[in-house]
């Protein structure tokens, strides 16, 4: 009988125990009982100022961790019941790499929701995989465990942030967090965060200007790996070519292909009066795109006048005239042009005269050579007119072409003037000469 009443009070004790700490505080309209001593021991908890649980069965409030080089012995059932609360806000950033991520959590609180700190020694560990089964993520950290911290904003509600690297480029991960005491009490797992590394970024190529047109230009790119035997780890979902005019400060354009295998793009409703910055991006499985920065265009020239005097032509001694200087066209911007001509007259209020090939009544003829010095009368073979002519390797050659000026180069034109056959004008006629920069 006295073995059995022994095993009696034991089974007693232990449920005393487990009632002690597990569930919610007891409580009625005048008195609450709280799970553990240490919410409860003050008497700030209770329902009224009178009552309080000064210690919870087999617990002790007080007293020193004790401790060896292999074994742990702690005061109080509070180590021993309690652990954790869950982390329910656990994300990664959205400025994951192609091999890293940043998360972000809220420092719960400890011993379900009444504890308002976690205890000294605290820390969480996270588990990354790119599977959820068959245990990657079991009720525990595991070995896939690879990044811990200590007791980092211990205050609940405090942020936390933690990074993980050695990444795979173009997939998907998902993630959770554990919190542990010094005692080795795990929580229960957060809730499971999912994101996307971002693909490789596109390399850049030595010339990426493909064509540039007053209103559009396409560039290239070094396109990514597309199919097996790569890994999509080698591999994206697409491109983004984007265009600022304050390096990225706001997008003014942008095009889009989902064909990996795509190396160039045109980008449409530019106006080349302006410099452009350009990037492109591959998407991830997540349309995240990975820049990479292609550069500027600035499609400018720059004359070195603006009024070309021509004097007055004697009719009796010569039809024509040769400028005294010529304009110098200088490549001020940071790709090669071929230039392009264009001429009219601008005379005010109104002019008979109209540029052409060949000189007539009231036509005149104004015709351009590009030279290094004052060219003979025979080196002009190209007549100036409202039609916009583009140089080549004979329109408008002298010495020098207009075609392909490199950047920061200069070419001098010159130009000679024949007069109508005869004119009806009497006023002082004025024309204007135009010149447009193209990629060549």
């Amino acid at each position: 009988m006295r073995r059995l009443g022994t095993l009696a009070a034991a089974t007693a004790f232990l449920l005393s125990a487990v009632s002690l700490s597990a569930g919610p505080p007891m409580g009625s309209a005048s008195n609450t009982l709280y799970r553990n001593a240490v919410d409860a021991g003050t008497g700030d908890f209770t329902a009224t100022a009178n009552n309080s649980l000064t210690a919870g069965v087999g617990e002790e409030v007080v007293g020193p961790k004790m401790n060896s080089a292999s074994y742990d012995l702690y005061s109080a059932a509070f180590n021993l019941f309690s652990f954790p609360n869950t982390v329910a806000d656990f994300a990664a950033h959205a400025d994951q790499t192609t091999s890293s991520v940043t998360f972000q959590w809220s420092t719960p609180g400890y011993d379900g929701t009444l504890g308002a700190a976690l205890q000294t020694g605290s820390f969480y560990a996270i588990t990354i995989a790119s599977y959820t089964s068959p245990d990657i993520f079991a009720s525990v950290p595991n070995a896939q465990t690879i990044v811990s911290t200590g007791p980092t904003g211990t205050g609940q509600g405090a942020v936390v942030f933690a990074g993980a690297t050695s990444l795979i480029p173009n997939t998907t991960y998902f993630a959770e967090l554990w919190a542990l005491d010094a005692a080795g009490n795990v929580g229960f797992a957060s809730n499971r965060s999912t994101f996307t590394s971002l693909a490789n970024a596109p390399a850049k190529l030595s010339n990426f200007v493909l064509n540039v047109f007053y209103t559009s230009a396409t560039l290239a790119w070094a396109a990514l790996a597309d199919f097996p035997p790569d890994a999509s780890s080698k591999t994206s979902e697409g491109y983004t070519l984007e265009a600022s005019l304050s390096n990225f400060g706001a997008i003014v354009a942008s095009s889009v292909t989902y064909n990996v295998r795509a190396s160039t793009l045109t980008m449409a409703s530019l106006d080349m009066e302006n410099t452009y910055y350009f990037r492109v991006g591959s998407y991830n499985w997540a349309s995240q795109p990975n820049y990479t920065n292609l550069g500027k265009i600035n499609l400018q020239i720059i004359g070195n006048i603006g009024t070309l005097s021509f004097g007055t032509i004697d009719p009796n001694i010569t039809n024509s005239l040769i400028s005294a200087s010529p304009m110098v066209v200088t490549n001020v911007g940071n790709i090669p042009v071929t230039l392009q001509l264009f001429s009219n007259m601008v005379t005010q209020p109104s002019s008979p005269w109209v540029l052409a090939a060949s000189s007539a009544p009231d036509v005149p003829v104004l015709q351009g050579v590009f030279n290094t010095a004052s060219p003979a009368q025979t080196a002009f073979n190209t007549a100036l007119t409202g039609s916009t002519v583009t140089a080549d390797a004979s329109l408008y050659r002298g010495d020098t072409t207009g075609v392909a000026v490199p950047v920061a180069e200069s070419r001098s034109l010159w130009f000679q003037f024949w007069r109508p056959t005869s004119t009806t004008s009497t006023a002082k006629e004025t024309m204007r000469v135009e010149l447009r920069p193209i990629y060549p």
